[in-house]
């Protein structure tokens, strides 16, 4: 997986516009700068020429440059065996992130500039384009990723050797790997030795049927790996770690074969 994608290049793009456009513009903007709106066409709130310039642009560019470096640094540690279904996710909501900051700041100055138009109607516009393309961004990836594995199939293992592998997990003679463990990307290798048992529960919503990715409570006491199809799963595995407090829970692509690998190993419970 590259490491700088082209869309990476997008969200920077729209980042350095911030500042730019502060630089850009600010010989033009008056002494004193409407900075806040709330349903009216008038600001609430004025602050003067470099304060109302520069601060916007400072808070406009901190959080999408954090989650761009999230993600680049992500990108190292991303499995090369999967598709990372919440590196792409957050690759596009920085975008989209980043357009709308930008585009924002941008219509505040041109307010100021002197274009009349109503900024609470922008933001209104803005914010439920925003929304929106979120929540599609995030249906339609849900929705490759379900075709993705559905179209892979399931994989078939001997289990005579030990060995089996799928889009989630990988097993071997020593040792298990759980691809897309970490948040949002970076596999987890846990060696058998270290493992007390593994048990099968029912996919039901106290197990973690529609846990995607993440913790399964508010104490951390229980890990799942990324599926986002685990609702559609039939098993839900549950991996205790000897002198461990936490738990891994996990699901996989043929849970019979799993099933039967982990008994022969001692470790079904």
């Amino acid at each position: 997986m590259k490491i700088i994608r082209k869309i990476h290049w997008f969200i920077i793009f729209f980042i350095l516009l911030i500042p730019i456009s502060g630089i850009l513009l600010y010989p033009y903007m008056p002494e004193k700068m409407g900075t806040h709106w709330q349903f009216s066409k008038t600001p609430d709130c004025y602050s003067n020429k470099f304060n109302g310039t520069f601060y916007p642009a400072l808070i406009c560019v901190i959080t999408p440059t954090f989650l761009l470096i999230i993600n680049i640094i992500a990108s190292t540690r991303a499995s090369k065996t999967s598709k990372n279904i919440p590196l792409f996710f957050l690759d596009y909501v920085t975008f989209i992130l980043s357009l709308f900051l930008s585009s924002t700041y941008i219509a505040i100055l041109l307010w100021n500039y002197g274009i009349d138009f109503s900024i609470p109607i922008f933001m209104c516009v803005s914010v439920g384009v925003l929304l929106t393309s979120v929540l599609i961004l995030f249906v339609s990836l849900v929705n490759k990723q379900k075709k993705t594995m559905f179209a892979a199939g399931d994989k078939q293992c001997s289990c005579s050797d030990g060995k089996y592998e799928d889009s989630l997990i990988e097993i071997s003679a020593d040792n298990i790997i759980f691809k897309d463990y970490y948040f949002p990307a970076g596999s987890k290798r846990v060696n058998f030795s270290q493992v007390e048992y593994v048990e099968v529960k029912p996919p039901t919503l106290r197990n973690g049927k529609w846990q995607l990715h993440g913790t399964g409570d508010l104490l951390f006491r229980i890990w799942f790996p990324a599926d986002y199809n685990r609702p559609g799963r039939d098993t839900i595995f549950v991996m205790k770690l000897k002198n461990k407090w936490t738990e891994i829970g996990f699901t996989v692509e043929n849970s019979g074969t799993i099933s039967e690998l982990f008994k022969n190993k001692g470790l079904l419970r």
